[in-house]
């Protein structure tokens, strides 16, 4: 899908989430977008697809009150993933399953009913506030386990996410009726920060856990989680099971994908968990090394629709993506992680509900994976000559490597006053002026932490270069990387910052002249 087709279909999509907003979403009421909408058979079912499963909750309901209006057959495969997708909220679930019996008169009575009973549990269940009376417990116990097996995982997992601790008595009349919910509950309570959590698993654990291999695996890793979490475990042994096949099956290796950086400095990474026999877990997450983790979403794939998908994903041109180990990917996200823990901020929830698919702890990569492929000694830490720079900076790739607009109002203000001077100068006397402006801004502006920002930025950059082919490209921008950070004292001097800082300066001043040509004046001319 090419990047004109995207930016007209969310235009369209935008202007009906408007009039869905203004309560107007009879179909006769949405054109004439809703027929430009559609007009793009192949492409707007994709969009939607996409739309859905990265949005939040509210986007997600946009989406299915769109689907709706549309009426079309052809969008019964998106809803039934969304119906099939163990991590979405029920409601939406039930909504997907309202519009699909609509459409397709085929869809089963008993599904649509077991998705509405379900809801109607959670609603009631949630409405309760406080910790349950064990009378209470028990009888939503009983009806739970009234609903359809297929939506225990994803009811179960909501409830106690929203709940938290309050779900607990609830939970613990749940253990050890069957051992594959068993499985679950040890998984979810992880989630649960409460000492409470660490009673049930090991309650679960001595009376059947100690036989059953799987569910030994889950209550070490929730137990590591529970204690990483400060919570106490002393006293709790996990007898290990001895196995004796002297040929063991290597694991399944998850694959990994990069993008280069946006203009805003965001990066793409997607990497898989295998989930034998024949699925996996997508992974799909946007990091900003300035800011760290923007998204996180966590998809269930068969290995056929995820080659379908990762095949999209690579024909983008605009856009592309390499290949990277899937290993580095969690690298990447640790590190995102690591940003956001500095600026104290909180990561997606997401994010936090699934880790315990991938341990960033056993992570070995600790540096860039450019250094792999070209070694240090291949690169000579000197500085680029001005050619070179802007050879690099005219890259598209590059330009995500962007100073925020916030760090550079105060030179823009400083560079307007040096051009509408009342003193006159000339044409050399201006370029002084202007030099000498940006190598003061330089010196303030690259503190140590943004440099090393910027290094890591180029890093990836020089990556992503070199496995599209682009080798020499890709060791300038590691040539500048490598020596960015060896005199930090020097900032006023480097070539390549001062470039940097000019186009930046610039690119700000061009948004700045092109949003007033844009806003209507309110001097109207006779």
């Amino acid at each position: 899908m090419g990047k004109k087709v995207k930016e007209e279909l969310s235009s369209f999509f935008n202007t009906l989430v408007e009039k869905f907003k203004r309560r107007t979403s009879a179909p006769e009421n949405l054109e004439p977008e809703l027929s430009k909408f559609i007009s793009f058979k192949k492409e707007y079912p994709f969009f939607l697809k996409k739309k859905f499963f990265k949005g939040d909750k509210e986007t997600q309901s946009q989406v299915l009150t769109l689907i709706s209006a549309i009426n079309d057959k052809s969008l019964c495969f998106l809803l039934r993933e969304m119906i099939e997708d163990k991590f979405l909220d029920i409601e939406i679930k039930v909504q997907a399953a309202n519009i699909m019996s609509f459409i397709d008169k085929n869809l089963p009575e008993a599904l649509l009913l077991s998705l509405r009973r379900a809801a109607s549990f959670k609603e009631i269940f949630c409405s309760k506030k406080g910790v349950l009376p064990e009378d209470e417990a028990q009888t939503l116990a009983e009806n739970f386990f009234e609903l359809n097996r297929d939506i225990w995982p994803g009811i179960l997992n909501q409830i106690v996410s929203e709940m938290q601790e309050y779900s607990l008595p609830f939970v613990s009349r749940l253990i050890l009726k069957d051992p594959a919910l068993d499985i679950l509950i040890v998984d979810i309570l992880a989630k649960v920060i409460h000492q409470k959590s660490v009673e049930l698993i090991k309650e679960i654990h001595d009376k059947s856990g100690r036989e059953n291999a799987n569910l030994n695996n889950a209550i070490k890793k929730s137990f590591f989680l529970l204690k990483q979490r400060g919570l106490g475990t002393e006293g709790i042994s996990l007898k290990e099971k001895v196995e004796t096949p002297v040929f063991r099956p290597q694991p399944l290796k998850g694959e990994g994908y990069v993008s280069s950086l946006d203009p805003e400095g965001n990066q793409l990474v997607i990497f898989t968990h295998p989930t034998p026999p024949k699925g996996l877990i997508l992974f799909q997450t946007v990091i900003n090394y300035d800011e760290g983790i923007m998204d996180f979403r966590g998809l269930e794939f068969t290995k056929k629709s995820f080659r379908s998908y990762i095949a999209e994903q690579l024909s983008n041109k605009e856009f592309p993506l390499v290949e990277a180990d899937s290993q580095y990917c969690k690298f990447l996200l640790r590190e995102a992680s690591d940003r956001m823990q500095v600026l104290k901020k909180s990561p997606p929830q997401e994010y936090v509900d699934l880790q315990k698919f991938f341990d960033e702890k056993k992570v070995s990569f600790e540096e860039s994976l450019i250094y792999q492929i070209i070694k240090r000694d291949e690169i000579r830490e000197k500085e680029l000559s001005e050619s070179q720079v802007k050879k690099l900076l005219d890259l598209p790739e590059l330009k995500g490597v962007c100073i925020k607009s916030e760090r550079l109002e105060k030179y823009l203000n400083q560079l307007n006053e040096i051009e509408t001077s009342k003193i006159i100068l000339n044409k050399y006397q201006k370029e002084e002026r202007v030099t000498e402006l940006l190598e003061e801004a330089a010196k303030e502006i690259f503190d140590k932490g943004l440099i090393r920002i910027i290094r890591r930025k180029l890093e990836e950059i020089s990556y992503v270069l070199y496995k599209l082919g682009n080798e020499e490209e890709s060791k300038l921008s590691l040539t500048e990387a490598m020596f960015i950070e060896k005199d930090l004292e020097a900032q006023g001097k480097n070539l390549f910052l001062i470039e940097l800082m000019k186009r930046s300066v610039l690119r700000l001043k061009k948004i700045k002249e092109e949003r007033e040509k844009e806003e209507p004046s309110l001097i109207y001319k006779l």
